[in-house]
């Protein structure tokens, strides 16, 4: 037989049939997916933005955070930065295209070899809608091109076939093994998701009990091996893993995470559905438009027909002993389970879990994380169903009976089947899915690839978690846009995603500390300023700048431009998607952008030498925190060569290592009480108090005068203070304006139509009451601190009080409270950017089911809060060190290790290393001497410090130093060792491929054409 005919009758087999039809259908469905959209990107999934891209690193120190700091993603090593290498040859849009067909591709091919493995058993008939079921329904709404969520739906059936196929082996199945090395490697990025990729071993955990009576000694070396290969190819990004949980263990303990453990209801979840956010909508529209679809009663009926006849027939083939069947139930009853996460009466365990184990938490959406393994167990089932179903019909209606199941599927499916899933409209903060990148944010990547190298660049303004840009189709994303646009070691500071970590609270100082100067970005060594004029400052949070603002902002520094890209002509913001039913609000963005810069970015003058290494000659000592840095710098007028340790780190280690210059101590706020300061001092002495600007007077502390004088500070006095001690002081500010004061009386809230602030009332004092009076305060300059204060005396009365902000495009809680008894009260408020107006309600609430006597408050004000900064200078006659500084060069090998070239070295001396504190990082003499870690400190709140003496380097005056953060030596071991492992596998799996295909030719005689010889 010849090859021809040989392949003619291979293609002609139903398993070559079906995945010509499954590649015509995925062609048809990536094309609906992407629509007219260049490529499909945004919320979590930004990403897309940088394939093709030299955008990311995968070592086990992530620079790309603020400051650096451990990598939570190692494990994507493999996955985007590796295929955006091997198909930099492709445009963007076809790379993107490529990668998700391939992965829905294999979806359907992990399904096929399942099924027939389980069931012994294939048929077009069958496998057809089981295959179109598991790929097109409702929870496929959550993530349609998610990256990790795909990896999950490719890898979870082929990892589970191939571990079925391997406790069915006899014999010791090196093969099988060796397929299971290779996918482990390629689908490795999955585990970047921890919590996703958990999820691949349950079924298999279930499928094992299942066959436990069946183990022999064969079985039991098999899965030894099995463990074996899944720890050799894993143990790397394990290993980073682990690093990382410890790194942020508090971060993850105490990080305030949003609880999506109980939504939904048992009956949706049985059809798929049970997403947060399923009937609920933000701005102008529903989260999931379609969701009034899956309620229509054709489709309802249709649903949960499938289900009833899916679960009913698993029933019943359990209950005649179908192992194989049984199993699929088990496996789809436990999956329902997780999917249900806390909810009542069988999530008990599962609350317990989340509430009491910090890990767990990463399973706060339950129906996202165990939603796959539910769409799988019951796409099997419903699989076996059709199987049942072929063999009892007569011949002549199986056509029909699969035309109906292909269209009660296509109901299932339809908005997933037809990109109705993929969001596509304008919403206020969201914008479609279906992107294309400006020229301009391309321009932007060329010119810091060619011109900027391991640099720091501070985006503004700030963006916040789900930022839109001004696109021409628009665009939103979890993360800052310039994230995906930046190389060559390069780093965007104005990260949203909040951690937690101190390195992102020194970044917050540049949005949040109007105080901000040029002297702060020195002292950080960052050198650029990104100005994003496309981000839609409308729909983000208070501290987004509009353009205009962002002037102002800009002004206060002494920068530079150095380039700008694109520009908001009129011609180019008419292409821009702006449908905000509010007129004012959508003309403020042509107001605002026309004829401006679409980017821009600016050099900070005065830091042309900053350093990522460089040594400092002073040391201060300070009882403040982060959010005091900036003050600190102004008070000290500290520059890069002067060191500040805060109050996070033990004094009695930093007075005996470094002999600190300066002591300070900060007066922290008590906002509830007005002028309240409290201030602790790290050692017993006598202080200087110095107050930012005017005169003001000070009680609490006996003070002498004194002659210290720092420019732009009020020195009050001189007092002695004790160590481990909490003082309190007050300070006598002199009070704003009482902006109700003079102003129109209350008036009172009407039942019904205008003026009715009842259910307003409700949702700031969470219970109905008696009468309601307001009072609106107009101004166009309110922002900034405010105060309110009050007197009240009821003596059994209740009266409540709430001021909201009005803003153009809403409004927002600034203060309610409910009083009783007598007292005083006063508290501090931060009012929004852009607070038009005030409206003040007051509500009388119901005693004893009576409405309480007519009561007021007294002395009601609300005014401009003052809070001048307070700082305390341990007077002392140290003087400032006068030694010569070495000269400090370094080289950056990758960014988990540098070589740094210190020269005209004598004495002892202090080197920063102007990254993300850790203990990991290492400092080496001669590449292999470890310098103490007992003298490795974090200074300035964030970065790393190392005393060094003549003794740790030979007393040598020139010479080199290694500072690696050592978890990547491990890490690169066990790179190797997976890689060992990989490409073993892949010789073997390639030698008996070719055996098996000698076999195959010799069996079926298939003739070779030989070569014809003149």
């Amino acid at each position: 037989m010849g090859v021809k005919l040989s392949l003619t009758k291979s293609i002609k087999t139903p398993g070559v049939l079906l995945f010509f039809l499954i590649a015509v259908i995925e062609i048809i469905h990536i094309q609906l997916l992407f629509g007219d959209g260049h490529l499909l990107a945004g919320g979590d999934n930004y990403q897309y933005l940088q394939l093709c891209k030299e955008t990311t690193n995968n070592y086990s120190w992530k620079e790309s955070l603020p400051f650096g700091g451990p990598g939570y993603d190692v494990a994507n090593l493999f996955g985007i930065p590796l295929y955006s290498k091997l198909t930099c040859f492709l445009s963007q849009d076809i790379s993107e295209r490529l990668l998700i067909f391939t992965l829905y591709f294999l979806k359907y091919f992990g399904f096929f070899l399942l099924s027939k493995a389980l069931f012994k058993r294939f048929l077009l008939f069958a496998c057809i809608p089981a295959c179109l079921l598991l790929v097109f329904n409702p929870f496929g709404a959550l993530n349609p091109f998610s990256y990790l969520y795909l990896l999950d739906g490719a890898y979870l059936p082929l990892s589970l076939y191939l571990f079925v196929r391997l406790l069915k082996s006899e014999r010791v199945d090196y093969l099988t093994l060796s397929i299971i090395a290779l996918s482990s490697v390629i689908f490795s990025s999955l585990n970047s998701n921890p919590a996703l990729s958990m999820t691949i071993f349950i079924p298999q955990l279930i499928y094992l009990i299942f066959n436990l009576h069946r183990l022999s000694k064969i079985k039991l070396l098999n899965l030894f091996l099995y463990s074996m290969v899944l720890i050799l190819c894993n143990l790397w990004w394990i290993v980073a893993q682990v690093q990382y949980y410890f790194s942020s263990v508090g971060i993850l303990s105490n990080g305030n995470w949003s609880d999506f453990t109980n939504q939904g209801s048992l009956f949706q979840n049985l059809r798929f559905i049970g997403q947060w956010g399923w009937y609920e909508g933000h701005y102008l529209y529903n989260y999931y438009p379609f969701s009034q679809y899956y309620d229509s009663p054709l489709v309802v009926i249709a649903t949960y027909l499938v289900v009833a006849l899916t679960m009913g027939y698993g029933v019943v083939l359990a209950l005649k002993k179908d192992r194989p069947a049984l199993f699929a139930l088990v496996f789809l009853l436990i999956s329902l389970f997780l999917v249900g996460g806390s909810r009542p009466p069988f999530g008990i365990l599962y609350r317990f879990l989340y509430d009491h184990i910090s890990a767990f938490k990463v399973f706060r959406e339950p129906f996202t994380k165990f939603g796959e393994l539910y769409v799988l167990a019951f796409s099997l089932l419903f699989y076996r169903l059709l199987l049942g179903i072929r063999d009892w019909i007569k011949p002549y209606f199986r056509t029909n009976i699969f035309i109906l199941f292909l269209f009660l599927v296509f109901i299932f499916g339809k908005p997933a089947i037809l990109g109705e899933h993929v969001w596509d409209k304008w919403n206020g903060s969201m914008r479609t899915f279906r992107v294309s990148v400006p020229q301009y944010w391309d321009d932007f990547y060329k010119f810091q690839k060619k011109n900027l190298k391991d640099e720091r660049i501070l985006t503004v303004p700030k963006t916040y978690y789900g930022s839109a840009w001004n696109w021409p189709k628009g665009f939103s994303s979890a993360d800052d846009v310039a994230v995906n646009f930046v190389s060559n070691g390069n780093t965007i500071l104005g990260r949203p995603i909040n951690t937690g970590s101190t390195s992102e609270k020194v970044v917050g100082n540049f949005y949040s500390d109007s105080n901000v100067n040029s002297n702060y970005f020195n002292f950080l060594g960052v050198k650029y300023i990104l100005r994003e004029n496309d981000l839609d400052w409308r729909y983000s949070g208070e501290l987004t700048l509009s353009p205009s603002q962002l002037d102002d902002w800009i002004k206060k520094l002494n920068v530079i431009k150095v380039a700008e890209f694109g520009k908001f002509t009129p011609e180019y913001l008419e292409t821009i998607v702006n449908d905000d039913p509010n007129v004012n609000l959508k003309n403020e963005l042509y107001k605002e952008l026309l004829n401006r810069p679409a980017l821009e970015i600016y050099q900070v003058d005065g830091t042309e030498d900053s350093q990522k290494f460089y040594p400092i000659g002073n040391i201060y000592y300070v009882n403040g925190e982060i959010e005091d840095i900036s003050e600190l710098l102004s008070f000290t007028g500290a520059l890069s060569s002067t060191g500040l340790f805060l109050e996070d780190i033990d004094f009695s280690s930093v007075k005996e290592s470094f002999s600190p210059n300066q002591i300070y101590g900060v007066g922290k706020r008590d906002y509830l009480s007005r002028g309240h300061y409290l201030v602790t001092v790290p050692e017993k002495g006598s202080y200087n108090v110095f107050i930012k600007g005017d005169k003001i007077g000070l009680t609490g502390f006996k003070l002498t005068p004194s002659l210290d004088i720092v420019k732009g500070w009020y020195n009050i006095g001189n007092t002695s203070l004790e160590d481990s001690k909490e003082y309190s002081f007050f300070l006598d500010i002199p009070r704003g304006k009482n902006i109700l004061a003079g102003t129109e009386p209350w008036h009172k809230s009407n039942l019904i139509g205008e003026n009715n602030y009842a259910d307003l009332a409700k949702t700031l004092f969470l219970e109905e009451g008696g009468d309601i009076y307001y009072k609106f305060v107009d101004s166009k300059e309110l922002s900034g601190s405010y105060s309110i204060s009050l007197d009240y005396n009821f003596s059994k009365d209740i009266l409540g009080f709430a001021v909201v902000g009005v803003q153009q495009d809403g409004g927002y809680k600034i203060f309610s409270e409910k009083f009783s008894g007598a007292g005083a009260y006063y508290n501090e408020m931060e009012l929004k950017k852009d607070t038009n107006s005030l409206l003040f309600l007051k509500q009388e609430f119901l005693i004893n089911d009576k409405l309480k006597s007519k009561v007021d408050f007294m002395n009601i004000s609300f005014a401009k809060a003052g809070s001048p900064s307070v700082v305390l200078k341990k007077v002392s006659d140290e003087k400032q060190q006068k030694t010569r500084p070495p000269n400090i060069t370094y080289t950056k090998i990758n960014p988990t290790k540098y070589r740094v070239q210190v020269d005209e070295s004598g004495d002892s001396y202090n080197l920063v290393f102007n990254e993300s504190f850790d203990k990991n990082w290492k400092l080496y003499f001669k590449g292999r001497n470890e310098i103490s870690s007992t003298r490795h400190f974090k200074i300035n709140g964030y970065a790393n410090l190392w005393k060094i003496e003549p003794e740790d380097v030979g007393d040598a005056s020139s010479y080199t130093l290694t500072v690696e953060y050592v978890v990547q030596r491990k890490i690169d071991l066990l790179i190797g060792i997976c890689l060992t492992t990989f490409f073993s596998s892949l010789t073997y799996v390639i030698i008996r491929g070719v055996i098996k295909l000698k076999e195959y030719l010799v069996f079926n005689k298939v003739c070779l054409p030989r070569k014809k010889y003149p």
